[in-house]
């Protein structure tokens, strides 16, 4: 896959979160939108610690002013991109954290997906975790993502072993 396949997969997945009026989106939420590609872009071939608002709003058709209509600072931005990364990592797992039937399928299927997304959000994922080293807040997003999902698979795995589906073993 070409980086740019994958920016255009990324773009999907915040389009998506974002209220779609019945005449398409507002000039405001493709500024959004358009803020948010850019850093993904960006972030493909570069380090979090060198992006700068003057570099991020280079690549968007709006002014540096315009960020501070979206985000605080740079780190509200890499929060925007973990919102972003958490929806679409909890839509593939939803296969074996919600399917019903047997779980070596399900579990096949998101592993894949998972794997998908990882290489697809890779510049995402770096960037959340160098970042959050940096800003208490984005650390505290990043650590509750981290567990909630480690939580889900936790109670999936107990369900699944209490139902007999899989032996219990020790973790």
């Amino acid at each position: 896959q070409s980086d740019a396949m994958s920016v255009k997969k990324v773009q999907k997945s915040f389009v998506a979160q974002i209220p779609v009026p019945s005449r398409g989106l507002t000039k405001a939420e493709r500024t959004r939108v358009e803020i948010l590609e850019a850093a993904v872009e960006f972030l493909w071939t570069n380090r979090f610690r060198d992006l700068t608002i003057a570099k991020l709003m280079s690549g968007t058709s709006a002014g540096r002013s315009a960020f501070y209509q979206y985000f605080d600072d740079l780190y509200g931005l890499a929060e925007a991109l973990l919102r972003g990364l958490e929806a679409d990592i909890f839509d593939v797992a939803a296969f074996w954290l919600e399917g019903d039937g047997d779980p070596v399928p399900l579990l096949k299927q998101t592993l894949a997906g998972l794997i998908d997304i990882t290489y697809e959000r890779g510049p995402i994922l770096k960037a959340v975790s160098d970042a959050s080293r940096s800003d208490q807040r984005l650390e505290q997003e990043w650590n509750r993502f981290l567990g909630q999902f480690d939580d889900a698979v936790a109670a999936r795995i107990k369900e699944h072993q209490s139902l007999g589906l899989i032996e219990a073993f020790d973790a």
